[in-house]
């Protein structure tokens, strides 16, 4: 190796001293959690039938895959900002839990999203937290027995979409903490849909219990419950809702089974919506010194009074209220109603309100239609307004349609009623037919189209279910201008087998990816569904004989106590791998104007990329003269696209901090690969595999010895920002092969 400066490198130094000023941040590395916890997904061992892949990218890990029959519990440690992410089918019957969601001092974000399907065949909770949130965005969560979701205190759930269902005889969700519903369904025969000793929003969805419990449960005096939308229905001996602080502003709550709709222990404030209860009293309370102020919406009943504050008279109201310290004021633009005409839906007689019991003193109620609506014409005061029956009673005459399933010779599916402007659900496990694999469900006979569940249902619809034969499905390899790759002809949920890296001349073969961008790398674990087509991506290979490492030279001399927060004892110290020596010497890292190197700081892309763009430039020209623009950085981004030590997609912000496995892929091109020789075997590593991003980069600097790993096991970290003092040891291996490691095995 050549020691003479070279005026060349000057440029060198002033890439170092911005290199050192956008690196001084440090952030806490929570996105190593998500590739922790892929890799604890990916080995799990559920006891079941199938497989489970976990996908880490930043701080999120998507769940995909099937497993039937699984005996084993998922015990899940999620670190704040991370989000699990579960689009798998789970079922069997665990011990005690099929998801545990742990603690302590963990709030991140577990979330069942479109196509998942947790189920449990025993008494098991699907779901169990005591400190993550649990998020229900699509797919199914079943239970039987016992609690379907459960959180502590701390715990948030949020229910956007999806199905939550308890089918046995307990709780759909269970939490003391909050519960924020926007929409989907939540289902219970058992004793409740909903119930919590904390916060219940309800701003939309469906909540329904169609047993002897209830559909809202909130109890206690640290209780709340909040509906502002949705619809909250008990249809068989239960009550809707049994609670003792309730706000209702919106949507509609109705009992059209054998009781109630609200009791209420303490306050009830009601601004808007509509309560009806068909065969007993629409809203109650129990106890002593219950508060019903009802100043907006619309209160409906069958029965034989609007508001019943007698002791002793038991006749069904639309409001009943009675007892000590208890008060009911109806006022506003609120009306409460109660049809006093036999049989078990109103036979109205448009304009007349003879059957109708009206308050407050001075209201007035009259049947009517709006448009093509049935319901009610109210006017209190100066307010008037119009309720549709549809929204107070059993005998809806509110726009509802059927989705049928047409299974095409598979198994049959139940078709689903939807109301109008509603989603139908994707419900899990699909349906099966000998011989073939499921190619999903289709708007058209034609199976053209597939059918996307976020469409609102207007009408009447039928799905088809597509099958491709159990040895029909195709994969085909597009070579983007290398040799051919034969395409494969793989089983229903079979895999591909990953074929011979095809060439391309002047090329370096980067892998298979399974979109056109290039940007997300194609796993050869992953049950193939459908047919597929996956393209190659290629880096421009820069041959060894066009440049040298005899280009490196040194340009300064580092002094052993030079920076003050350098302890020359520590792994990257000047008496141990004078990492951060060798850096300062070769003019690719300088230290800060306060004399600090700040070795655990981190680095961004962007600087990562202009170290590597420098290096390459060095190494093929000997020199590194770039003229510096808005931002920047960006002479040095179009450098390394330019000469294929990126491609233009390949990152979403460029000022974000960059990790290891980012790094890894960065410097891994800096040089021509025949600059990495491979000296070390790589079997295997604890914390990368297939599905890790940038894994051939990785795996390359192991086996050429730039990398060692942070234990005897070669553990990557490949999530973790990297820091200054990472950064410095490998860039210094990458120019020094008398550096690097070598005659180790991995795996």
């Amino acid at each position: 190796m050549k020691t003479t400066s070279r005026k060349t490198l000057s440029a060198v130094l002033v890439l170092a001293m911005v290199f050192a000023l956008f690196a001084a941040m440090t952030i806490t590395a929570s996105a190593a959690n998500a590739s922790d916890l892929a890799g604890q997904i990916n080995s799990f061992p559920h006891g079941g039938t199938g497989t489970l892949t976990a996908t880490a990218s930043g701080n999120t890990v998507t769940v995909t895959g099937s497993v039937t029959g699984g005996t084993e519990r998922l015990d899940l440690r999620i670190n704040p900002e991370v989000t699990v992410i579960w689009k798998a089918e789970y079922s069997g019957s665990p011990p005690t839990y099929l998801i545990n969601l742990l603690g302590p001092g963990m709030n991140g974000t577990f979330e069942v999203a479109q196509g998942a399907y947790l189920a449990t065949d025993n008494i098991a909770y699907p779901i169990h937290s005591n400190v993550a949130n649990i998020v229900v965005s699509g797919g199914t969560v079943s239970g039987k027995g016992t609690h379907v979701i459960s959180g502590d205190r701390s715990v948030t759930v949020t229910v956007t979409g999806g199905l939550v269902e308890q089918t046995l005889n307990s709780t759909a969700i269970n939490s003391d903490g909050i519960i924020n519903m926007s929409g989907g369904t939540v289902s219970s025969t058992g004793s409740a849909a909903i119930r919590s000793g904390g916060t219940i929003e309800i701003s939309g969805g469906t909540v329904i219990n169609t047993g002897t419990g209830v559909a809202i449960n909130s109890h206690g005096d640290d209780s709340s419950l909040t509906i502002s939308g949705g619809v909250v229905e008990s249809q068989n001996r239960g009550q809707t809702i049994d609670a003792y602080y309730t706000i209702i502003t919106g949507g509609i709550v109705r009992n059209t089974g054998e009781t109630s709709a609200i009791i209420i222990s303490r306050n009830l404030v009601m601004t808007g919506g509509t309560v009806s209860a068909v065969a007993d009293h629409t809203i109650r309370h129990v106890g002593v010194n219950a508060s019903f102020n009802i100043s907006g919406g619309f209160v409906f009943a069958y029965g034989t009074a609007a508001v019943n504050t007698e002791v002793n008279n038991g006749a069904r109201a639309a409001i009943r209220n009675f007892g000590s310290g208890s008060q009911t004021i109806v006022s506003g633009v609120a009306v409460a109603c109660a049809w006093n005409n036999p049989g078990s839906a109103p036979t109205y007689e448009e304009g007349s309100s003879t059957d109708l019991i009206v308050a407050p003193e001075g209201a007035t109620a009259t049947w009517g239609k709006s448009g093509s609506q049935d319901g009610i014409y109210y006017k209190n005061g100066s307010n008037t307004g119009f309720f549709p029956i549809s929204d107070v009673t059993v005998n809806a005459e509110a726009a509802t349609f059927t989705v049928t399933f047409d299974s095409n010779g598979g198994s049959p599916m139940a078709p689903q009623t939807v109301n109008s402007g509603g989603l139908a659900q994707y419900i899990l496990p699909n349906p099966t037919r000998e011989g073939y694999g499921f190619g999903g469900w289709h708007a058209d006979e034609a199976l053209t189209k597939m059918y996307d569940f976020n469409t609102p249902v207007t009408a009447d619809i039928t799905l088809y279910a597509k099958w491709v034969a159990a040895a029909g499905f195709t994969v085909n390899f597009n070579s983007n201008g290398g040799s051919s790759v034969a395409s494969q002809t793989v089983a229903a949920d079979g895999k591909a087998t990953r074929p011979s890296d095809p060439t391309r001349a002047g090329y370096t073969f980067a892998g298979w990816f399974s979109n056109t961008t290039l940007t997300t790398a194609y796993n050869f674990d992953t049950a193939v569904t459908a047919n597929i087509t996956l393209y190659a991506k290629w880096e421009v290979a820069t041959s060894a004989g066009t440049g040298s490492m005899e280009n490196f030279l040194l340009s300064r001399t580092y002094t052993s106590g030079m920076f003050d927060d350098i302890n020359e004892d520590a792994w990257y110290g000047y008496n141990k791998e004078k990492a951060v020596a060798n850096a300062y010497e070769y003019g690719l890292m300088s230290g800060y104007p306060d004399n600090t190197f700040r070795p655990t700081g981190n680095i961004t892309i962007a600087e990562a990329i202009t170290v590597a763009a420098r290096v390459h430039s060095i190494y093929t020209k000997g020199t590194d003269n770039f003229v510096q623009g808005t931002p920047w950085f960006q002479v040095y981004i179009d450098y390394a696209i330019t000469n294929g030590i990126i491609t233009a997609n390949d990152f979403a912000a460029y000022n974000q901090l960059a990790t290891r496995r980012e790094m890894a892929y960065i410097f891994a091109n800096a040089v021509p690969k025949a600059e990495l020789s491979k000296q070390n075997t790589v079997n295997s590593l604890p914390d990368v595999n297939n599905a890790t991003p940038y894994a051939q980069s990785i795996i390359m600097l192991y086996e050429a010895g730039v990398i060692g790993g942070s234990d005897t096991a070669g553990t990557f970290n490949p999530g973790n920002y990297i820091t200054r003092a990472e950064a410095a040891a490998i860039i210094s291996r990458v120019i020094l092969p008398s550096e690097r490691f070598s005659g180790r095995t991995y795996g």
